[in-house]
């Protein structure tokens, strides 16, 4: 399955690039489809990384759960021209998280089910939470960024 999905592009380039990152409020106004059971899935991660750090010199941040060996963050899968893809779903950051703006919508244990087959008011609710910081760590290191594409993944 592809990361990022081609039909979520919106506006005068829609069809034209795919999107590896959206809002639930993006797909609740214009694709509310995507949003259905079967089109809900789960992308597991042990940690998320964003790029700390001046300009040209950008390192590795780290975020992740000490308690939690792997979390689920809300997602969705299409089937496009290209095949089946897969995109997540982005919540504002919390205050750990000082590097972007936005940080995965991550599902807690007990809301796995109801992203998956829950009815729109619970996935509104999941794709909507930030996740506590006080939950969370932040692992600064000395590795450089990339640039490439998936660059937050280990």
């Amino acid at each position: 399955m592809a990361w990022g999905v081609r039909e979520l592009s919106l506006g005068k380039d829609r069809g034209q690039e795919s999107r590896a990152t959206a809002w639930f409020r993006e797909l609740y106004r214009d694709r509310v489809d995507l949003l259905k059971p079967g089109r809900r899935c789960l992308i597991v991660l042990d940690s998320f990384a964003y790029p700390g750090g001046t300009s040209g010199a950008r390192t590795r941040t780290w975020f992740g759960f000490e308690d939690r060996p792997i979390f689920a963050w809300a997602a969705f899968s299409s089937e496009g021209r290209e095949g089946p893809a897969f995109c997540g779903l982005m919540v504002a950051a919390n205050e750990l998280v000082t590097e972007s703006r936005a940080m995965p919508a991550i599902v807690a244990p007990s809301d796995c089910e109801a992203w998956l087959a829950g009815d729109m008011a619970s996935v509104a609710r999941i794709a909507r939470t930030t996740t506590d910081f006080a939950e969370m760590y932040r692992e600064v290191t000395e590795e450089p960024w990339s640039g490439e594409r998936g660059g937050g993944q280990r």
